[in-house]
């Protein structure tokens, strides 16, 4: 089922087909969380939206025209979910030490290898402003064009562009005495 391409599956899916959901869960299940976890910083909450974004996909499934990919689509769900989630308040912020190394990403071995750059690095993309850490994360991270990352925010191209360079700046404000001088 992994060589099938999405609109295979939707269709299955529609048509009733269990398994062809099940593999676009699976496909998907990863990218739906990092955008969760990118708005939340927290796993719990991230895993939750996760689900949430998955089952709001499968019972909206009847609606969904094809208009845009699946995966737009359904990220659109999934920062709809987000959104929502963190507009009642409802996040719980983790230590920076399990954003920075989230248990589920990297083993023991690795975290405990991670640089004090990589630290840092994490540490500040998690203090960027959700929707500018939420840009940069479709866009780098998940390799969204701006368009799409546009539909999955419900803003505009120009928008996107935008708090992808903002986060960009900031981060680089923020991590300026960690990088290596230029000049060597």
């Amino acid at each position: 089922m992994a060589d099938q391409e999405d609109g295979e599956l939707v269709r299955g899916a529609k048509g009733g087909d269990a398994e062809a959901f099940g593999g676009l869960v699976e496909r998907h299940m990863r990218g739906v969380y990092a955008l969760a976890y990118s708005f939340t910083q927290n796993h719990a909450d991230a895993d939750d939206l996760a689900q949430e974004a998955f089952l709001r996909a499968y019972r909206a499934l009847g609606s969904f025209r094809e208009r845009s990919s699946f995966r737009t689509w359904l990220y659109r769900i999934a920062a709809n979910a987000c959104i929502n989630h963190l507009s009642r308040g409802a996040a719980r912020p983790e230590s920076l030490d399990e954003v920075a190394a989230p248990s589920n990403a990297i083993g023991p071995a690795e975290a405990a290898s991670l640089s004090e750059l990589e630290q840092r690095v994490a540490e500040v993309a998690a203090q960027l402003p959700a929707n500018l850490r939420a840009a940069l994360h479709l866009v780098v991270q998940q390799g969204l064009s701006h368009r799409d990352a546009a539909e999955v925010m419900g803003c505009t191209k120009a928008a996107v562009a935008w708090r992808v360079f903002r986060a960009r700046e900031l981060m680089m404000e923020r991590l300026g005495p960690f990088l290596p001088d230029k000049a060597e």
